[in-house]
């Protein structure tokens, strides 16, 4: 069997990684590269947050723990989104991670406008006073502490304040597909694995 991949060299070597800017010199195919990175399983969340009056919210399945001390947390947003302006530096925002029964909740929160997507959700108001939706696996109420460049992607790194587990099993996606069930091929222990 013949392995082909993407690649991408640093000829610059940086010696410092906090400070330097590392920069590829070959090109990745960002289509594939995506294709690549759905073979990875993840949670469906959805993030809310309040702009005034208006309640804004999204689905996003880009979001992982970074650090427990502090307690800390990223998502990750296209800069392209249209709500991206009420998730600022310092901003409160709930992380709702949807469980199994919730496929109508990430798809409404993913395709309907602004103002329509809370239509179809029961919510109430974290202790920051963003919206929680009911339901959920569970939900972290956080303040945005630090937004960072990610090219065409913004990282939202937030401070987590509250937080929820209620025990349900989770929504997933897996290969541009939403599971509500963990099936076989997803819990499977590889065999060759230690």
């Amino acid at each position: 069997m013949t392995l082909t991949a993407q690649t991408a060299t640093n000829d610059a070597h940086p010696t410092d990684p906090l400070t330097d800017t590392w920069r590829p010199s070959a090109a990745v195919d960002g289509r594939e590269l995506r294709r690549t990175i759905r073979s990875y399983p993840s949670g469906i969340t959805v993030i809310t947050t309040s702009m005034g009056s208006h309640d804004v919210g999204m689905t996003v399945s880009s979001f992982t723990e970074v650090s427990q001390n502090p307690p800390l947390v990223l998502v990750c947003l296209t800069r392209s989104v249209s709500s991206l302006p009420a998730f600022r530096t310092g901003a409160p925002m709930a992380i709702n991670i949807l469980a199994h029964d919730q496929e109508d909740v990430a798809m409404s929160f993913a395709g309907q406008r602004d103002e329509d997507r809370f239509s179809c959700v029961e919510c109430v108001q974290s202790p920051e006073g963003t919206p929680v939706i009911q339901g959920a696996s569970a939900w972290l109420s956080t303040h945005i502490a630090r937004i960072i460049d990610g090219g065409d992607h913004v990282i939202l790194l937030a401070h987590v304040n509250h937080f929820y587990d209620g025990q349900k099993s989770p929504l997933l996606y897996h290969r541009g597909r939403i599971h509500a069930e963990v099936g076989a091929s997803l819990t499977k222990k590889d065999e060759g694995a230690g």
